[in-house]
């Protein structure tokens, strides 16, 4: 789930999956499942832990910070994917609206979207909200073959058709 927000009709209650992953996979030894060495154990660990995290720690070595990168960058695609493949789109933002296409973007949102930079999920006021900050995702990914596939899947343009927002400002 991406955020609680205080005025919302549902609330949706978050966890940290990047940091339970990480408990998941190291604490009982899991990951020996899917790797026998240990070798790149670090790496992996800084990888799932920071890929949902809003900022990527500092001090990474430079293959924690690519490989943080690289798992950040497939999960932002993978959220694009897994909104357009939903029934319904209203589940994704998990305030609970029952047509998504009459909100409207809060002006507060809106200011922030220009910034061009990812959007805080807690700031958000409706649905409509939650689905701009989704799209935003766009400007945390790091390496062109991303936004190439971003865009050979026309994933922004069929995004924000599904929205069919009623409202000429939101839209």
């Amino acid at each position: 789930m991406y955020y609680v927000a205080e005025n919302a009709r549902k609330i949706a209650i978050s966890i940290d999956h990047g940091q339970k992953g990480v408990e998941v996979l190291f604490a009982d030894k899991i990951i020996r499942n899917f790797i026998k060495n240990e070798k790149y154990d670090a790496i992996i660990y800084k990888a799932i832990n920071n890929h949902n995290k809003y900022e990527i720690e500092k001090g990474l070595s430079e293959k924690e910070l690519l490989y943080s990168k690289i798992v950040r960058d497939a999960d932002n695609i993978d959220i694009f994917r897994d909104v357009l493949d939903s029934e319904k789109i209203e589940e994704h933002g998990h305030i609970g609206c029952e047509d998504i296409s009459k909100e409207l973007l809060s002006p507060e949102f809106f200011e922030d979207l220009k910034k061009e930079e990812l959007l805080v999920y807690a700031k958000a006021k409706n649905d409509m909200d939650i689905m701009v900050a989704i799209i935003a995702h766009i400007y945390w990914l790091e390496f062109s073959e991303s936004l190439k596939i971003i865009k050979e899947n026309d994933y922004i343009n069929r995004f924000v058709k599904r929205l069919n927002c009623q409202d000429e400002y939101t839209k």
